[in-house]
């Protein structure tokens, strides 16, 4: 276990005051095992942080694509890039995304729905969660 101080966390932009210092109790793996806030002229022994922030993981609810993969062009061969563009958002923060499908024909985005239902059966821990999709432009018209 390693102790981190003088981190800074999100709060809501309506809250004022000066800025309070936590420090985080941490595992082998990284994993944040309890939040603490830190008194004021509190000098706890760890690694401190110097007031750098820390936040939990991003979901990201409209996202295109990445790695030059179009979410409206996917087929069973893009699996592989898929899961490299899952990986690599995970290690940038994103725990979760929403992929958006913007207008093309019913036909592709049929394709790519059942594209991310395969990926979707091979999620790990170390990888960027499918949460849905969003679908934009016509598919918001009653008549289509």
């Amino acid at each position: 276990m390693r102790l981190i101080t003088h981190v800074c966390l999100p709060k809501p932009l309506n809250v004022s005051g000066k800025t309070k210092f936590w420090c985080l109790l941490v595992d082998e793996t990284d994993t944040v095992c309890s939040v603490s806030p830190m008194e004021d002229g509190t000098d706890l022994t760890g690694e401190n942080w110097q007031g750098d922030w820390i936040s939990p993981m991003g979901v990201d609810l409209q996202i295109n694509g990445g790695l030059g993969l179009s979410f409206t062009e996917l087929n069973m061969e893009e699996l592989p890039k898929l899961f490299r563009l899952l990986d690599l958002l995970w290690i940038d923060g994103i725990e979760a995304i929403c992929p958006t499908f913007v207008s093309c024909d019913a036909s592709a985005l049929r394709l790519g729905l059942e594209v991310l239902r395969e990926a979707r059966k091979s999620t790990n821990a170390s990888r960027c969660n499918l949460l849905g999709a969003h679908l934009e432009g016509p598919f918001l018209s009653k008549a289509r």
